[in-house]
């Protein structure tokens, strides 16, 4: 008896699963026709490509990177976001890295890039945290390490010696309390002036990011760490077009962040 009721459970079970398959909407296009000339009307091959040959100066203003950068960060990622050609139409990791980028440059909205670079809403929807977490994962361990304990200490020594604001908890006496609550604003303001500067480099933060909270996490990452990367090797190379040169941190194993 039990041996039949536990059938008829698993028959039910099939047909649930079955009766759901039914329902689901076949793909009309593997590739919508709109997209399919995307080669020779897409902004990767109109536009990207012929100021990476042509205008050095649009080209930055694009991505917010120069060309060579890009060119290096491209290879540096492209082994965590190459994929197999099991598609007629292969997203190169050139592509996938620009889509990524001019994302959080121009604080479009994924389905504007989408269209920009005939691809599919979708798609370029799981591009952009693919790619970015390809980025955070990449330069963190060179442009965004932990701090060490000296370093601590030289983080602790600078926010008491430039803003007289000791790395402490609880609240102050209530005798100092107005000079605590001075000292604390002038210290808040370098995260302020921080975000500003992260901001106009980026415009993905002007606006709400349209993304689950787990991809907005590889978002805000993978912008830190293109920043190190760009204040870093401007440092390197001054001749490069640049105007930012605060340095980010992770300060805890929960990716807290901090400044430098």
């Amino acid at each position: 008896m039990a041996t039949s009721m536990h059938e008829e459970e698993l028959l039910c079970l099939l047909y649930l699963v079955q009766k759901r398959k039914k329902r689901r909407r076949a793909r009309k296009w593997c590739v919508r026709p709109l997209n399919k000339n995307r080669v020779n009307d897409g902004e990767f091959n109109t536009l990207v490509q012929e100021m990476h040959a042509m205008d050095e100066e649009k080209y930055h203003q694009y991505f917010r990177m120069s060309a060579v950068k890009f060119d290096f960060l491209a290879r540096r990622i492209g082994d965590r976001i190459q994929h197999s050609r099991t598609h007629s139409a292969l997203i190169s990791v050139a592509k996938r890295l620009a889509v990524t980028l001019r994302y959080l440059a121009s604080g479009c909205s994924q389905v504007g890039v989408a269209a920009s670079y005939r691809l599919g809403s979708f798609t370029v929807s799981t591009i952009i945290p693919e790619v970015c977490k390809a980025i955070w994962d990449t330069l963190q361990p060179e442009f965004v390490p932990f701090p060490s304990q000296t370093q601590w200490k030289e983080i602790q020594n600078d926010f008491w010696r430039i803003w007289n604001f000791p790395m402490c908890l609880g609240s102050n006496l209530t005798t100092v309390q107005q000079v605590n609550n001075y000292r604390h604003s002038r210290a808040r303001r370098i995260i302020v002036n921080t975000f500003g500067i992260m901001a106009s480099r980026w415009r993905i933060f002007g606006r709400p990011i349209d993304c689950s909270p787990d991809n907005v996490v590889h978002i805000v990452k993978a912008c830190v760490a293109l920043h190190n990367y760009l204040t870093h090797t401007d440092a390197v190379n001054p001749g490069n077009i640049s105007s930012l040169s605060l340095s980010l941190r992770v300060t805890s194993d929960d990716d807290e962040w901090g400044f430098a």
